[in-house]
């Protein structure tokens, strides 16, 4: 009994010492390299459909692509609809929820000659899903709208294209050769933005034939200024993936929702590696849930939401071009864990609002950065020590607080980072006869994006052998 209970006080003493030393270590890094551990966010669970809301805010994905401000700004300019091929399952375009935005005539059968398909059922949840994605109605009485359906659903109109031989879209069930044909029908007639949420690995790292066919057809598309959105794949994995890394084709990783934008927000199951850009792809909330769940995880998504953004750029300049969207699309993207491209996410996740605002002519804030703190510094002769307090914004995550000192007429030098849940430092290097200055700076994740504050104003202290004087620069 007595052994037990010393085994049980040691591994309690390792785990204080674990978490000690992992602070330690850990902090100093996020601090010199600007990262830190990743976290995602609770979110409510709507408990049936009546609940779920189809404004363009409700969700972390919606609010993280500044979704809301996109609509908005459609709703202040003129625009005009724009054609949208979704390649995928059949949908069930009966789907109340897809009435307004989706073209009936266009839901052809691209494995059966391009006839006119009506199917319904299980065998269409994931064609429907993205229909919905994409276009699903706005004003559906609580249901969920798709992202580029707008506050009049006058942005997008959905072809349903039909290139699975069966329910399930996989490489088994799509071609290549029946998937190019699809793409060049789809511009044919007047498609600008192409969804392919779908793909397959090529494990000997070579392009087969039928995929040099479906890269043919994607340069009829480019030749043709029509855009091409590809998912990146759910396998984790680096290794090529078609018809994502096919030249022309905008490849797109998936996203969780994430808290800290200097942490690793790909999901897991996400494919990486030479991708353009990023989007939301891990619990999103599908028009038809009650399939698989409330939520939704995929690479599908995120390309579906890329493809919403892509038809939002379409709409509002009809001159849109696949190079200009590609343009649009990086430099208006959220930057996420390291600066600039990584191959974790791309060029960041895609941001609806900030495009929309380019492609308009518009100006546009990509950098977000914490007020300017408050702070004070207070003396202890006794105690030979500066204690260092300041306030904390008001919004936003901090990941750590950034403390700088110098001395009368020298140069700023990094002091210390303390974690972002404290709000005071004690320096006890100080001594008798100087003065010393002090400025505090807040970095961590501002409107779901990096932000380095600026430093405060500087306190300064004068340190006697007597009481000591506190005077604010």
């Amino acid at each position: 009994m007595y052994r037990g209970r010393q085994g049980v006080a040691a591994i309690f003493v390792f785990l204080i010492l674990a978490v000690i030393v992992a602070a330690v270590v850990l902090l100093p890094r996020a601090c010199s390299a600007n990262e830190s551990p990743g976290s995602e966010e609770a979110e409510t669970m709507p408990v049936s459909g009546a609940s779920l809301s189809d404004q363009p805010d409700a969700y972390w994905y919606q609010r993280s692509i500044g979704l809301k401000d996109a609509w908005d700004l459609m709703r202040k300019h003129r625009h005009s609809p724009v054609k949208v091929a979704l390649l995928d399952t059949a949908v069930d375009v009966s789907d109340k929820d897809l009435q307004k935005n989706v073209l009936p005539e266009y839901a052809v059968d691209a494995t059966k000659n391009f006839r006119i398909y009506a199917y319904s059922g299980k065998k269409v949840v994931h064609g429907t899903n993205m229909a919905g994605a994409i276009g699903a109605s706005y004003g559906n009485k609580g249901q969920i709208a798709g992202a580029a359906a707008g506050y009049r659903n006058d942005i997008v109109r959905i072809m349903p294209i039909k290139v699975a031989a069966d329910g399930q879209i996989n490489a088994r069930s799509a071609s290549n050769e029946v998937v190019a044909k699809a793409v060049r029908y789809a511009v044919d007639h007047g498609a600008k933005v192409i969804n392919m949420s779908f793909g397959h690995g090529a494990p000997d790292g070579d392009v087969r034939e039928d995929d040099r066919v479906l890269q043919k057809a994607v340069d009829y598309a480019a030749s043709h200024d029509v855009t091409v959105v590809a998912a990146a794949g759910n396998f984790a994995s680096t290794a090529p993936w078609y018809p994502s890394d096919l030249k022309h084709v905008i490849s797109v990783i998936g996203t969780k929702h994430y808290r800290d934008a200097w942490s690793n927000p790909r999901a897991l199951f996400s494919n990486y590696g030479e991708k353009f850009i990023s989007a939301p792809g891990r619990r999103v909330t599908p028009i038809r849930p009650a399939y698989y769940g409330l939520k939704e995880n995929g690479t599908s998504y995120a390309a579906a939401t890329v493809t919403s953004v892509a038809a939002m750029l379409y709409s509002v300049d009809p001159s849109m071009t696949p190079d200009l969207v590609r343009y649009i699309l990086q430099a208006t993207a959220t930057d996420l864990y390291e600066r600039g491209w990584d191959d974790q996410t791309g060029y960041g996740n895609v941001h609806a609002g900030r495009a929309v605002r380019m492609a308009l002519g518009l100006p546009v804030k990509t950098k977000f950065t914490f007020p300017r703190l408050s702070t004070k510094a207070k003396l202890s002769p006794r105690k030979r020590s500066v204690r260092i307090t300041w306030s904390e914004p008001t919004s936003g995550r901090v990941n750590y607080y950034q403390i700088q000192k110098r001395r009368k007429n020298g140069n700023w030098k990094n002091l210390k980072c303390v974690p972002g849940y404290t709000w005071k430092y004690t320096d006890r290097k100080v001594k008798p006869g100087r003065t010393y200055l002090y400025r505090v700076r807040a970095v961590g994740t501002l409107h779901y994006s990096k932000s380095v504050g600026k430093y405060s104003r500087p306190s300064r202290v004068h340190y006697t052998r007597r009481a000591g004087n506190i005077r604010k620069g």
